[in-house]
């Protein structure tokens, strides 16, 4: 593959790499800031492909993790006299009265 003429649209993505294009290829560059260490050269298609495996992850770790289901606990704070949840303390029992 030749390389085409880049367009000034490189951005940095972390890590040392960077993103830019030549108006066919996608392509990726790793730097150690003072010059371009490996290059890839992305055909057209080749980032819905990464998309799809990042997809594709995403789903099977987000199904090996159960989520913890909290709709059983109770939030709500009770007086500790009468248990009721509408009110805190019963009247007269407030810290400091």
């Amino acid at each position: 593959m030749s390389q085409g003429a880049l367009n000034n649209d490189k951005d940095y993505l972390g890590d040392g790499v960077y993103i830019n294009h030549d108006n066919f290829h996608t392509i990726l560059t790793t730097e150690d800031g003072m010059s371009v260490q490996n290059t890839i050269y992305l055909e057209p298609g080749m980032s819905k492909k990464i998309m799809g495996y990042e997809a594709r992850m995403r789903d099977k770790y987000k199904k090996s993790v159960e989520p913890i289901d909290r709709s059983q606990e109770n939030t709500e704070q009770a007086c500790d006299t009468c248990g009721s949840t509408e009110h805190v303390f019963c009247e007269g029992e407030a810290p400091g009265a």
